[in-house]
């Protein structure tokens, strides 16, 4: 079971996989999965030989409502030798098909209850403690893999909205009208767009290979200087101020400029100009 878990990263997968290990292994009948959703609701999340109107009849549980429910509130493992004459049975479905001796076990990980297993018969049967300690391990590893599992969704989850709002802003980088460049600490031109390659008579390939001292008069250099060292110190400056750009054909660019900071893991590396 632990093999099968770890092979994978889909939950469906993992799910489907260790359902048939844990039928197989406790020589059971049915069983059923679910999993906790973030209303504390149990979702049935894989089944094993059981039909579709069961499947239908059981797919939504409360915490705390039936066998599977209380499972869940308590995160302990429950035996049931018959079900039919058991009070805590909440839905007629389960006797109409006859399940009678069933095992179910909280999915737990890290103290924390992602859903529950349970097994069944459809004829009286006496379970071990030692099988039940035994599909209580089972239920320990597929809770554990349905933690990794989420992450892993999570992280792709977070990916996919770190390379949207990526896109998003390259389209905006490179098509707005405003002209808008980076640089290092040492001035060195990192990236700029069409718009400041127009601004300043520069091809943007001519423009990565320059320092912004070369579009910069004297003047213009020490107030560059004195705005870097203002955001360098956390200091107020007021935005945005004027600026001379010294285009390619020697001409004067009269520009309004607005100049942050550029931060990797709190680290001010650079600027961006806008």
């Amino acid at each position: 079971v632990s093999n099968t878990v770890s092979q994978s990263l889909e939950l469906s997968q993992v799910l489907s996989g260790a359902i048939e290990n844990a039928v197989s292994v406790m020589k059971a009948d049915m069983a059923l999965l679910f999993l906790l959703d973030d209303r504390s609701e149990l979702i049935l999340a894989d089944y094993c030989n059981v039909p579709s109107d069961f499947v239908n009849g059981v797919d939504r549980l409360g915490t705390g409502e039936g066998l599977n429910g209380l499972v869940a509130q308590s995160g302990k493992a429950t035996y049931v030798p018959d079900m039919l004459t058991d009070p805590r049975l909440t839905r007629d479905i389960v006797s109409k098909y006859g399940v009678r001796s069933v095992v179910i076990v909280p999915l737990s990980a890290k103290g924390k209850v992602n859903g529950t297993l349970c097994v069944g018969m459809f004829s009286a049967r006496q379970f071990l403690r030692e099988e039940i300690d035994l599909l209580t391990t089972i239920g320990n590893q597929i809770g554990i893999a349905i933690e990794n599992a989420r992450l892993y969704q999570q992280q792709q989850k977070i990916a996919e909205e770190l390379r949207t709002s990526e896109e998003k802003y390259r389209e905006l980088f490179e098509n707005t009208h405003d002209a808008i460049w980076f640089q290092d600490l040492e001035g060195r031109i990192l990236n700029a767009n069409a718009a400041a390659a127009t601004m300043s008579g520069y091809g943007i390939g001519e423009l990565l290979t320059m320092n912004v001292k070369s579009v910069l008069s004297a003047d213009s250099l020490e107030l560059a200087r004195s705005v870097k060292k203002k955001l360098l110190t956390g200091q107020p400056i007021d935005q945005p101020y004027e600026q001379h750009i010294i285009r390619k054909d020697g001409s004067n660019a009269v520009v309004q400029l607005s100049t942050n900071p550029v931060r990797v893991n709190g680290k001010i590396t650079g600027f961006q100009h806008i």
